[in-house]
């Protein structure tokens, strides 16, 4: 009896090992199945996550995807990274068997019902434990009820619960290795299916697709071209789906491998396009990459543009026209065509194949509100300006009543200066773009066209022409933008297709093409698309392979900088003065500038940035330059004084008689202007190397009468001018001497006291009811020093400065009294009335020019310093704190002022180290 029981319980325990064996066997064939097995013919994109555990964790803490985690089509990849990291820090013992996972999510849908569905492939049993511990845990934690269904030998657990007031759904299984899951259950029961009918063993475009993905990268992104379109209609609006369903599927599949860095992602991979025309990347299949050269002269404000770059023109438009051939659209392209052809009596499509050099644009600059159709613009690189001028004029004729074409009267000239004259074409051809392109750049209406620089550029209007040559002149252009150019060098220099945003500053021109709902959404999250400081996509052609390459480049600053560069103007050399707002005697409501640069041209700009004239001075302007009305007539000249003459140059950039005035010993210090009353003539003060000081009137003669002392040592500092109580006081000094004197050179005041000056001007501080009129200045140690005009000297000790501190004494921080303002070597230092350190601040280099204190329109004062070691300048407020916006490149001093009265525009204009004037536009 009992071997029986012994023989029968061997017997189960064998059969139970032989079940055990049977059942692992059958699911162990399937460990290291692909998740591509189960993807669903009908999925439109593919997200691929590597090493999970590692990536959850990397990607929530990336300024990237957490600025963008509540944008459409990205909410759903963050939710699940979010979702994953969340499982992974509740079960710490998941995160340990899913660290170097895989996951794989498959987006699809159409119209009203979007799914996705996630997927994992198992390397063992222990696995597969592990993920169903997982998975009950987490939905016994939410109450769920759970319904199991058999479908195909696989088990579906459907889950069910109540978050809220909504009843949520979620559906899991194991099915050949691999781990499913989707709120839709059934696309996990097509999965389960697709399975048996792997979709890499059906298209050959996946397969060599899949072939090209890189395993030891952050994300791996597939799309199915043919399924794209329907899944993303739900971003276009009505009108722009009606144009999109019309074209061709850009290609079969792409494959694209995604980096992720702090500050930009990097996406490179291939895109499938098969041997037919049926694609529409397929009309570069026979074109070869080559550079991009149109950058160059789009301006500077450019927020979007999309090109071609074409190499060979009758292919290029043999190979489109076989494209609208297999889509039963040739006779609809060829009859918009034959339209023009036959009323202009022109080949439209002609003139573009036998003058295209390379490339063909579509840009976008400046949104505008009021004119949307404004500064969009068609750009084409030609080989030669003047016969591609010649080729467009027959589509400026107009018809009389008499039937006889007109070609008067259709063009006119836009003149910036007198070597910078254009002229601008009207035609009739309002949609040129379309008719020989196609859709792709239909955006951009035609009424004008201009040639510049062997290219041809149509618009919708005659003033964003003239902008679009305006940036040209000023070389305000995307090509010699820092960003751009810094964004580029990550990208290929060969490219057959190309697409460039600056996204926040692009948005409004899309808002007719986007979903409304889509539009707003991005509207209220536009800070952050502002972020994106440059997106690029580019394609290229290489031995029969479509190449993908794009950027993302993510700036956090670039939305809080209250300031913009508002244009750039090209000196050659840097600039070695500050630069002075000047009036335009011609146009008071908008200033000019004038600066010198380190060549010794003096130059006159524009209020935008355009060079008006130069003139190469002998050397270095030591004074300040002012604007004098020396003839009564309200045309006024620019004065100043070099090393060796006096300067007077009219509006036009002539000299006037007499000047320049040459000196008769070099002098020491910058010219000065006095005058003494309204109705008196200007007197011009200068100090020279023979210790003498001269006085010249306006025409530049010696002034009689005048007979001052000689100094004993150079005076460095210009002479200055005091009204006090009706008396006037002409003040200077030397190194150890100061001078107070009357309007003949007599002495007015005598100084008691020995003083060692520093290299620093007087203020007048004008006094009050308890103290006396006194001029302020400081010596050679930083002391502060006032003296009265009764030549009583006093002192107020501040610490030991150099000899080359410099002092401003103005009311900064209080409003009401007076701060002592210090800036020596490295250091900032403000003290109050009282003497008292109010605050200091360090730069990391020694600052070689002086500070100065800016008075703003809402009366409140900021200190402006130039760190020209590091081509930055700075403007502080009173608390010492800098100003929002600042640092800014610049190397020299610079200014502030308005240019228009119209717009109130408040502008910074400073030169920088590589040769430029920018003027910075403040809001």
């Amino acid at each position: 009896m009992g071997k029986k029981i012994l023989i029968g319980i061997t017997i189960v325990l064998i059969s139970g090992l032989l079940a055990g064996w049977y059942f692992f066997t059958r699911e162990a064939k399937y460990f290291g199945t692909s998740a591509f097995g189960a993807v669903p013919e009908n999925g439109s994109v593919i997200v691929r996550i590597h090493h999970l555990g590692n990536y959850t964790s990397r990607s929530l803490s990336n300024p990237i995807w957490k600025a963008y985690s509540g944008f459409p089509g990205v909410a759903t990849l963050y939710g699940h990274l979010v979702f994953a990291d969340s499982l992974f820090k509740t079960y710490p013992e998941a995160k340990n068997s899913f660290t170097d996972k895989d996951l794989t999510i498959i987006f699809g849908g159409e119209k009203d019902h979007f799914w996705n569905l996630s997927l994992v492939e198992l390397s063992s049993l222990s696995e597969k434990r592990a993920l169903t511990e997982l998975v009950d845990n987490h939905f016994s934690g939410k109450d769920a009820v759970v319904k199991t269904v058999k479908v195909r030998g696989a088990d579906l657990s459907c889950f069910k619960w109540k978050q809220g007031d909504q009843l949520q759904n979620y559906c899991t299984t194991f099915y050949h290795g691999i781990f499913l899951a989707s709120a839709d259950s059934q696309i996990v029961v097509k999965a389960v299916k697709q399975l048996e009918t792997p979709i890499a063993q059906v298209n050959t475009f996946f397969a060599n697709a899949n072939r090209t993905a890189t395993d030891n990268i952050d994300l791996n992104i597939y799309v199915n071209h043919k399924t794209l379109a329907r899944f993303s209609n739900q971003l276009f609006s009505g009108t722009f789906w009606d144009r999109l369903k019309g074209s061709s599927q850009l290609a079969e599949w792409s494959e694209i491998d995604l980096t992720q860095k702090n500050d930009e992602l990097l996406f490179n991979g291939f895109s499938f396009t098969g041997d037919s025309l049926n694609n529409y990347l397929g009309i570069f299949l026979h074109q070869k990459a080559d550079s991009f050269n149109l950058a160059k002269i789009f301006p500077a404000e450019t927020s979007f543009f999309m090109s071609f770059v074409i190499s060979d023109n009758a292919k290029f438009f043999g190979d489109y026209e076989s494209l609208l051939h297999r889509k039963n659209a040739l006779e609809e392209y060829k009859n918009t065509l034959n339209e023009i052809n036959s009323l202009y009596d022109v080949d439209l499509q002609k003139i573009v194949v036998d003058n295209l050099d390379g490339a063909a644009a579509m840009v976008f600059t400046r949104p505008d509100s009021v004119l949307p159709d404004a500064n969009k613009f068609l750009v084409l690189r030609v080989d030669n300006g003047s016969k591609m001028e010649s080729a467009m004029i027959p589509l400026t004729a107009t018809t009389g009543t008499n039937g006889k074409r007109y070609f008067s009267g259709n063009s006119s000239f836009y003149k910036i200066s007198k070597e910078a004259v254009f002229k601008i074409y009207k035609t009739a051809v309002t949609d040129f773009g379309k008719r020989v392109f196609g859709e792709v750049f239909s955006d951009v209406v035609t009424n004008y066209f201009t040639v510049y620089d062997n290219c041809l550029i149509m618009g919708a209007s005659y003033e964003s022409i003239c902008q679009f040559l305006r940036a040209n002149v000023l070389q305000e252009t995307l090509g010699n933008d820092q960003a751009y150019h810094g964004f580029t060098k990550g990208l290929s220099d060969r490219m057959n297709f190309y697409i460039w945003s600056s996204p926040g500053r692009s948005l409004p021109f899309f808002k007719k093409s986007l979903n409304s709902e889509l539009y707003k959404n991005l509207e209220n999250q536009f800070s952050d698309l502002q972020k994106i400081e440059s997106v690029g996509w580019q394609i290229g052609v290489e031995k029969g392979l479509v190449y993908n390459m794009a950027c993302l480049k993510f700036n956090p600053e670039v939305s809080k900088n209250p300031i913009s560069v508002a244009w750039k103007c090209k000196l050659g050399s840097p600039v070695i003065n500050r630069p002075q707002y000047v009036i335009n005697p011609s146009d008071k409501a908008h200033s000019e500038i004038v600066v010198q640069d380190a060549d010794f041209n003096f130059t006159l700009i524009s209020n935008d940035g355009l060079i008006l004239w130069k003139i190469k001075l002998e050397g270095p302007i030591r004074s300040d330059i002012f604007q004098l009305d020396c003839f009564r007539n309200g045309q006024l000249q620019y004065f100043f004084s070099t090393d060796k003459a006096l300067h007077m140059i009219d509006h036009y950039g002539n000299y006037v008689r007499n000047f320049p005035l040459k000196l008769s010993s070099v002098a020491t210090n910058g010219v000065s202007v006095v005058k003494y009353d309204l109705s008196g003539d200007y007197r011009f003060f200068i100090a020279c190397k023979d210790h003498k000081l001269y006085l010249y009137d306006k025409k530049g003669n010696i002034v009689t009468g005048w007979v001052p002392p000689k100094t004993k040592h150079d005076v460095t500092q210009p002479v200055q001018f005091f009204r006090v109580e009706n008396k006037d006081y002409i003040v200077f000094a030397d190194k150890k001497q100061g001078y107070i004197l009357d309007r003949k050179g007599k002495p007015r005041v005598a100084i008691r006291g020995d003083i060692s000056y520093s290299r620093n001007c007087f203020t007048l501080d004008p006094g009050n009811s308890k103290r006396m009129a006194r001029l302020v200045t400081t010596d050679s140690k930083g002391d502060i020093i006032s003296i009265g005009f009764d030549g009583v000297v006093k002192r107020f000790p501040t610490g030991k400065f150099s000899q080359k501190h410099y002092f401003i004494y103005n009311a900064f921080v209080s409003g009401n009294k007076r701060e002592s303002i210090f800036l020596d070597g490295d250091s900032l230092v403000v003290f109050d009335a009282a003497v008292n350190k109010i605050f200091t601040k360090k730069f990391n280099n020694s600052i070689d020019l002086p500070p100065l204190l800016y008075t703003f329109p809402d009366k409140n004062r900021k200190i402006g310093i130039t760190e020209s070691a590091e081509n930055k300048i700075y403007l502080f407020d009173s608390d010492g704190s800098i100003c929002n916006g600042f640092p800014l490149e610049g190397n020299s001093g610079f200014a502030f002022g308005e240019f228009g009265r119209e717009n109130g525009q408040f502008n910074l204009v400073t030169g920088t180290s590589d040769g430029y004037l920018n003027s910075y536009r403040l809001k």
